[in-house]
């Protein structure tokens, strides 16, 4: 237990967390950290600079829309599988905006559907990289 800590800053704690050794949390949002001995300063606004609970520091990046957005979308989804490895079906996941990048507007929508698109093929962008078509947020 650390008194005073966050949830990413008491993972650290609980972990033992060594400086330079990365972890990804997901969650309902998606973070990746680590302690380190040197403050860190991200001029993008990506990585914020947060202090661990063990005194060093504890840059983090993360995004709201993790393992939240593919329950939510597999909640709405006839099937859960799908066979298939490649999908034209783009998902950006924002279901509440984002936090990185910096969309707090950003709503969440589904493109690319087909006749012949099958249910469990909308599982498929909320957790793999679409291969055919990139799409890029406005802001």
């Amino acid at each position: 237990m650390a008194r005073a800590a966050g949830d990413n800053a008491g993972a650290a704690v609980g972990l033992g967390l060594a400086p330079g050794v990365p972890v990804l949390s997901l969650g309902t949002s998606g973070t990746a950290f680590m302690s380190s001995t040197a403050r860190t300063v991200d001029p993008s606004g990506d990585v914020a600079g947060f202090a661990d609970a063990a005194g060093r520091f504890l840059p983090l990046a993360c995004t709201l829309n993790c393992t939240l957005a593919v329950d939510r979308i597999a909640g709405c989804s006839a099937s859960t599988r799908c066979r298939r490895e490649h999908t034209e079906v783009v998902v950006p996941p924002y279901l509440d905006g984002e936090r990185t990048p910096n969309l707090p507007n950003a709503a969440a929508s589904i493109t690319g559907l087909r006749h012949a698109t099958a249910p469990g093929e909308i599982l498929l962008p909320p957790t793999r990289e679409p291969s055919s078509r990139s799409w890029k947020p406005s802001r």
